[in-house]
C-alpha cells in the first residue's frame, strides 16, 4: 500500500457504473481542516492512537498561527492503475473534505483543472461504504509556497566511508536501482554511462533497502523520503543518507482550491515565518527528518534532465 503524495514523489517513473456524488461545502468553522496520509512516516501517519510526522506538527504549527484548530483528515490510496494521485486528491478538496492537503508535490502537472470533469475519492477516515463508488466533480487546484523539497540522494551501506559529494565517488562501488525510474535514468546516464558496468537493477518496491541492508549491494540513488520511510521502520538498519543530492528534484506544500486565495495568503505567512525562525528545523530534527530548502522556480514545469 503507497500513499498518494509518496507515489508522485517517488515515481516520476518512466513508466462506469459510478453514481455522481453531489457535496455541498460546509460553513468555515474555526478549524483548519487538513488531508494528510496516514502511512507516510516520518512525514505523517496514523497507526491507531498514535499520530505524528512532520507535516502533521507543521499543518498544527500551521493552525494555531491562524488562530484555529486543526483537524485531520486521513486519507490513504492503494498503488494500482485505477487511482490516479492528482485527481484523488482534487477529490478530496472538491469534496470539503479538507482546506489543504499537505505534502503536496508543485509540479504543473499535478495543478490546474481537470479536465475529466469528475473522479472518486480515495479511502479515508469516516469513510461510508456506499461513498466509495461515488464521483465528485472536480474544480481547480493552486498551492501554497513550498516547506520542503523531494530529492533523490545516495543512500550507502557501512563498506562505504566517508561522505560521497558526487556520483564519481560511486565508481567502481556495487550500486543497486530500481529499473525505470528517474535514479536509475540519473546513474546510466551519468558521465556518459561510466556507472552502467557496476549497477544492477531491480524491479520497484522490490525490498531494495533490505537487499542492500543484508549486504548485496552497498550504494544506491533513491528519493531521501523513500529512505526516511525505511529508517522509521528499521531503526537498526546500517544503511545512512551519505551526503549527495541529485539536483533534480521537486519541492512540496499545500494544495488548495483556487477559491480559497485568502487562505493561502494567510498559510503563506505563516510557513514563510516558519522558514526564517527556524520552526520547521526544529520540526523536522524532531521528527527526524532532512528537511531539504525549496528551490525556485517554485513549480516544476516540464522535466528537464541534468
Amino acid at each position: 500500500m503507497m500513499g498518494v503524495f509518496q507515489f508522485l514523489r517517488s515515481s516520476l517513473s518512466v513508466v462506469g457504473g459510478l453514481a455522481l456524488a453531489t457535496v455541498s461545502a460546509p460553513a468555515v468553522g474555526l478549524d483548519l481542516k487538513v488531508c494528510l496520509e496516514e502511512e507516510s512516516p516520518p512525514y505523517s501517519y496514523k497507526f491507531g492512537k498514535k499520530i505524528g510526522g512532520f507535516d502533521y506538527h507543521v499543518a498544527k504549527t500551521v493552525a494555531a498561527k491562524l488562530d484555529r484548530s486543526l483537524t485531520v483528515q486521513w486519507f490513504e490510496t492503494e498503488n494500482d492503475e485505477e487511482n490516479i494521485p492528482k485527481l484523488e486528491a482534487n477529490a478530496l478538496l472538491s469534496a470539503r473534505l479538507c482546506h489543504l492537503i499537505g505534502g503536496y508535490p508543485l509540479l504543473e502537472s499535478a495543478l490546474g483543472g481537470a479536465p475529466q470533469g469528475t473522479f472518486r475519492l480515495p479511502d479515508h477516515e469516516g469513510q461510508k461504504r456506499s461513498e466509495r463508488t461515488k464521483l465528485i466533480k472536480l474544480r481547480t487546484v493552486t498551492a501554497s509556497r513550498p516547506y520542503n523539497r523531494m530529492v533523490f540522494a545516495a543512500i550507502v551501506g557501512p563498506k562505504i566511508k566517508g561522505q560521497v559529494t558526487s556520483l564519481d565517488d560511486l565508481a567502481g562501488v556495487r550500486i543497486i536501482a530500481e529499473v525505470a525510474t528517474l535514479p536509475s535514468i540519473l546513474l546510466m546516464r551519468y558521465d556518459n554511462g561510466a556507472l552502467v558496468d557496476n549497477t544492477s537493477h531491480i524491479s520497484p518496491w522490490k525490498k531494495l533497502f533490505a537487499l542492500m541492508d543484508s549486504g548485496k549491494a552497498d550504494a544506491t540513488l533513491i528519493g531521501l523520503h523513500r529512505f526516511e520511510r525505511y529508517r522509521f521502520r528499521n531503526p537498526k538498519t546500517n544503511l545512512r543518507f551519505a551526503g549527495y543530492i541529485s539536483p533534480l528534484g521537486f519541492n512540496l506544500g499545500y494544495a488548495a482550491l483556487s477559491s480559497s486565495k485568502d487562505l493561502l495568503a494567510r498559510v503563506n505567512l505563516a510557513l514563510t515565518e516558519m522558514a526564517n525562525d527556524g520552526t520547521l528545523d526544529a520540526l523536522a530534527a524532531k521528527n527526524s527528518m532532512t528537511l531539504i530548502a525549496p528551490q525556485q522556480p517554485y513549480v516544476m514545469g516540464k522535466l528537464k534532465l541534468p
